[in-house]
């Protein structure tokens, strides 16, 4: 019998917010053309240039003009919404991760969330699958045990399909030995070190740990 783990528990709930974060944000999107607040003078910003949709609801109440919005909202929720966003735009095709993905993984690393930087790094594996895959093997493998140690087993399904298909890109772009030296370089990385990882291969600019 699977059992269900806190951390799992944890995943699940962040993926329904997200869920619940990602129809604001198509909501929002709909409806620029005949929102009257796109076309005011106040500043405002959607979803894909960069506000999470804690940003989208404060426009809508007119709280940016008098409160930083980014000081009112818990970190965990900012890089949550952020993960949500480059989630979304991996569904959408987008091939440079860049912007969204490596802030996420930089904020996650520094504040030690150690769950949301286990998911963008492998969300990052995914996007280098193609064109790096013994780094995406290394990164994949390093979340594997990163999620163990953590007692994380849940997926939603997106994960998990985007994963397993970066699984069997890497594995059919390997030979089996070049394959497994990657992983078990990976299983014996720590988490911090392959967010380090992955924002240089993303990024070329280098993440302190």
């Amino acid at each position: 019998m699977h059992v269900i783990t806190h951390a799992d528990h944890l995943a699940s709930v962040r993926n329904a917010a997200s869920e619940l974060l990602l129809s604001v944000a198509h909501a929002r999107e709909s409806c620029a053309r005949t929102d009257a607040l796109s076309r005011s003078s106040a500043p405002t910003t959607c979803w894909r240039s960069g506000a999470t949709p804690c940003h989208i609801l404060a426009e809508r109440f007119d709280l940016v003009s008098s409160v930083p919005w980014r000081l009112s909202i818990p970190p965990a929720a900012y890089v949550a919404g952020r993960l949500a966003r480059a989630w979304v735009a991996y569904r959408r095709g987008v091939v440079s991760p860049e912007p969204t993905l490596s802030p996420v993984i930089q904020d996650a690393d520094r504040w030690g969330m150690r769950l949301y930087e286990a998911e963008a790094v492998e969300l990052a594996a995914v996007h280098l699958s193609t064109d790096q895959p013994v780094v995406a093997a290394e990164l994949l493998a390093a979340v594997e045990a990163a999620r163990r140690n953590i007692g994380l087993h849940w997926r939603p399904s997106y994960q998990r399909t985007a994963v397993d298909r970066a699984d069997e890109t890497v594995r059919g772009l390997l030979a089996p030995e070049h394959l497994a030296e990657a992983r078990v370089r990976g299983a014996a990385s720590t988490l911090a070190a392959s967010a380090a990882s992955a924002v240089y291969h993303l990024t070329g600019a280098e993440l302190r740990l």
